[in-house]
């Protein structure tokens, strides 16, 4: 096959220049992972502080909040974090 930054065959490639391509991908992909956990965290973080709000409001405990949250967002088809941040922006939402 072709590589996609030289358009040589992968076999033509010298070592060095196949380390460096291996390289460089490893970086993206470690940056990749990065930024995901990092989007992971701030979306626990979100769903964490609209459970704490729901308890609050609705004087629920923490697992009927959680399992409120969870079934409000599997019927509207959208995230636990998507449906945390309109509970936070203070839109009345339907539990």
């Amino acid at each position: 096959f072709l590589d996609m930054h030289t358009g040589k065959r992968r076999e033509d490639l010298s070592p060095d220049t196949l380390a460096a391509i291996d390289t460089g991908a490893a970086e993206v992909v470690a940056d990749l992972r990065r930024r995901a956990e990092a989007v992971v965290r701030e979306n626990r973080k979100l769903i964490e502080r609209a459970k704490g709000a729901l308890m609050k409001r609705h004087r629920w405990g923490e697992a009927e909040a959680f399992r409120r949250l969870q079934r409000a967002a599997m019927n509207r088809r959208t995230t636990m974090a998507e449906l945390a941040r309109k509970i936070l922006d203070g839109i009345e939402v339907e539990l």
